[in-house]
């Protein structure tokens, strides 16, 4: 993730590129537009997402998809129950903005969701 301090596996990296590499493909064949553009995916769209500390690996993915083909789509991220170093590595990533889920404007059971 662009600006994480955090090292991504090397599994993941190869995952990573094999996968791009296919999208890339499916793109010039013109079977796949979603992301034909590095702009971003256009308009007013903006990516929201959450993750409780238990999903982290895959909120990880998902924002370094969105890095590697839609780089300047903006991000908002929410705290669903992410420990301390993880918030801490969530602010340091480029183009997302983190947010707190506010609990508290809630039900008492929504908090059980996170």
């Amino acid at each position: 993730i662009a600006g994480s301090p955090a090292p991504v596996p090397l599994l993941f990296q190869a995952f990573q590129k094999q996968y791009g590499q296919r999208l890339r493909d499916a793109v010039d064949a013109g079977k796949h537009d979603a992301f034909a553009s590095r702009q971003g995916c256009g308009g007013d769209f903006v990516l929201v997402s959450g993750s409780s500390s238990a999903m982290f690996d895959r909120l990880v993915n998902l924002i370094g998809s969105f890095h590697e083909f839609a780089p300047s789509t903006p991000i908002i991220v929410y705290d669903l129950g992410l420990s301390s170093p993880q918030v801490d590595d969530v602010k340091t990533w480029e183009g997302v903005e983190y947010r707190q889920f506010p609990y508290e404007q809630y039900p008492p059971h929504v908090k059980g969701l996170g």
